[in-house]
């Protein structure tokens, strides 16, 4: 579970390495493109796996609990806890999945309006 208080551009890393130093991770961001969208990506800057609107995900000045679940098939699915439940936020399956060993969260550079 990941609860974080951005604007905007959370990142989740889901690396190989433990120390996130591997050149195989997942890059989620939560909250792109001024809070309308969220997406996937194999690795640091590139092309978008999948990419779903999900305007004002994230908020300003209220905790936004995550959870990121990763099954031993490959299947990876962000949700968002809310008043009543949890929603599916998105989710998708790697045909050839990488083993999920350390789990890293981050802001959008220079941003300052962010806490986990």
């Amino acid at each position: 579970m990941i609860s974080v208080e951005a604007c905007d551009n959370s990142f989740i890393l889901l690396s190989a390495a433990k120390d996130l130093q591997s050149q195989e991770f997942y890059e989620i961001c939560i909250g792109a493109k001024a809070n309308i969208k969220s997406f996937f990506r194999w690795e640091y800057n590139a092309v978008n796996i999948i990419s779903d609107s999900t305007p004002d995900i994230l908020s300003c000045t209220e905790r936004t609990t995550l959870f990121v679940i990763s099954t031993t098939n490959g299947e990876i699915t962000v949700f968002k806890e809310t008043n009543v439940g949890t929603e599916t936020v998105m989710t998708w399956t790697d045909p050839y999945p990488i083993p999920i060993n350390g789990i890293g969260v981050m802001p959008a550079w220079g941003q300052t309006d962010f806490g986990v």
